[in-house]
């Protein structure tokens, strides 16, 4: 993306000025300039990296993922390639949130990676581009590391969400903590606040397993005191995982109180599942070189 010019610069200290005043910005909805910045994102990493003989796999996967014969057919326009087809749906106000969303994340897994060159990572670049839009914007989503993720409190999520899932990703041996964490996150997205607290509680049990505190039958308890034994966790550590085993059990999808689940509440777990599992993973003098 260019520098910001004159009218960027202007809109987003009018931002800092509104939200200093206390003044809520943040918003679910996409507004149709957010919609017409991200065609303008694909068109041009078309453009560098020819996207186009790849857009009929994105239509096909999206399409069949919503059930739709095709984009075109689902939202009433023509479009005489599946180029079109992506662009026209991200435009139209009809095409709802889950959709665009959905084809923005189809299209990251198309743009091709560069890792280990002098150039900069074209799926890196795209991410960045689309947060950029996302922050600007003020939706209140993220991309990362080809995935929509709704926002929490924006410093922790900065702070602890965002280097969670990006120490998770793409990690050997770690994909089932991934993919739990990514549900406690799909989960408060759909409001199903229950769910999000036993998917970031099994976030956290799950990355125990994978580092060898316990066996498949072993209590969350249990992993937490091996863990600290193994200095993977400071003792104080234990009582985080307690009061998440505790809330689990009473918020949680299984045993808790299902609807009555807050949000703030789902996603205190998450920000705290979060936080231990960069502790395990990634904290000091600990992380897979101690697994033995």
């Amino acid at each position: 993306m260019s520098r910001p010019y004159f009218g960027l610069r202007k809109h987003r200290r009018h931002q800092a000025e509104l939200e200093e005043s206390g003044t809520q910005l943040w918003t679910d909805r996409l507004t149709p300039p957010v919609r017409v910045q991200f065609t303008h994102i694909i068109k041009s990493f078309e453009e560098q990296y020819y996207l186009k003989r790849r857009m009929p796999d994105v239509v096909r996967d999206v399409s069949f993922q919503f059930g739709f014969i095709d984009l075109s057919h689902a939202f009433a326009f023509r479009a005489l390639s599946s180029y079109e087809q992506v662009l026209n749906a991200i435009l139209l106000e009809d095409c709802g949130e889950d959709v665009v969303f959905s084809l923005l994340e189809a299209v990251w897994d198309i743009v091709p990676e560069y890792e280990g060159t002098y150039a900069a990572n074209p799926r890196d670049m795209y991410s960045s581009e689309l947060r950029e839009v996302l922050e600007d914007g003020r939706i209140s989503y993220d991309f990362v590391e080809g995935n929509i993720i709704t926002r929490g409190e924006q410093e922790m999520h900065v702070e602890v969400v965002v280097p969670a899932i990006t120490l998770l990703s793409g990690r050997s041996g770690f994909e089932d903590a991934e993919r739990n964490y990514m549900d406690a996150l799909t989960s408060i997205r759909e409001s199903r606040f229950d769910d999000a607290v036993t998917d970031a509680a099994s976030a956290v049990e799950v990355t125990l397993r994978i580092m060898g505190c316990g066996e498949a039958t072993t209590t969350f308890e249990k992993r937490g005191s091996i863990a600290i034994e193994r200095d993977l966790l400071a003792s104080y550590d234990k009582r985080l995982l307690g009061w998440i085993t505790a809330t689990r059990g009473a918020e949680g999808d299984a045993h808790g109180r299902g609807a009555q689940t807050a949000r703030a509440d789902a996603w205190l777990v998450v920000h705290v599942a979060g936080a231990l599992i960069l502790r395990l993973v990634d904290g000091p003098n600990r992380g897979l070189q101690q697994v033995v």
